[in-house]
């Protein structure tokens, strides 16, 4: 199915006539022109929404995030529509912890400080900011998360259809850090799980779920499109998803 692709410049020719580009020197994104594209987006559109570094060209500004829509729904009680998305390319390039540890959870590990922190802070103005909110389907999270490996069998319908390319920033930024391939991996929110027998005589126990890392690893999905793990020290590519949610009752 040919996605449909929801950019602010489409919508804003035809709510306002208001032309948006990156931050620096851009008419400001209306109120308006978000309500209009959240309130249309459906499962499988493009949507943009935030600003960051990608084509690794500092002096021009950041562009625009496109976002890949994984569930567009109204919250059981009508007041809200809630959609779920993901960014449609990798961004970055982070660790999941910079200190080698072999058991971290992922809302105590230095990639969510980064997601909530620096990229939140970056990516989003103040009035974009208010847009993110409601439950995140991820446990591991807040406002912004990761995939889960669960979401990523849920979502896409194979590992072909969950891989994407990542920006020449984030490329630059795995080849400044050692990692040289042209479509690297990227974490998803899932620890390794793990299960030590007890000796109790029940095939053992399984140690904390998918609720911590556990022997130093987290799951990825690679350029090879299959569900694997990774040190947490190691520089891996970085695709947030968060939840938009928008008043029904103003439409």
């Amino acid at each position: 199915m040919k996605k449909r692709v929801i950019t602010l410049v489409a919508m804003a020719i035809l709510v306002l006539g208001l032309v948006a580009c990156n931050k620096e020197g851009s008419e400001p994104v209306s109120a308006l022109n978000y309500q209009y594209i959240f309130m249309n987006a459906e499962v499988g559109d493009i949507v943009s929404f935030g600003h960051y570094e990608q084509d690794n060209d500092l002096s021009n500004g950041a562009e625009e995030i496109e976002w890949h829509v994984l569930s567009a729904e109204i919250t059981p009680n009508g007041l809200y529509k809630e959609l779920y998305i993901i960014s449609e390319y990798v961004l970055d390039c982070q660790q999941y912890n910079e200190e080698y540890v072999s058991r971290v959870e992922l809302t105590s590990s230095d990639l969510y400080k980064w997601l909530k922190d620096t990229f939140f802070n970056t990516a989003f103005t103040t009035e974009e900011q208010a847009y993110i909110g409601g439950e995140h389907p991820s446990h591991y999270a807040d406002k912004i998360g990761l995939l889960t490996q669960a979401q990523l069998e849920k979502y896409f319908e194979n590992g072909d259809a969950a891989m994407t390319d990542a920006t020449p920033y984030a490329l630059a930024q795995a080849k400044k850090n050692g990692e040289s391939s042209e479509r690297i991996a990227w974490w998803l929110a899932d620890m390794e799980t793990s299960y030590v027998d007890y000796g109790w005589g029940d095939g053992g126990h399984q140690l904390e779920g998918q609720k911590c890392m556990l022997n130093g690893s987290v799951y990825t999905i690679t350029s090879s499109y299959h569900v694997n793990n990774k040190t947490v020290t190691n520089w891996l590519g970085v695709r947030p998803t968060i939840v938009i949610q928008i008043d029904n009752e103003q439409n």
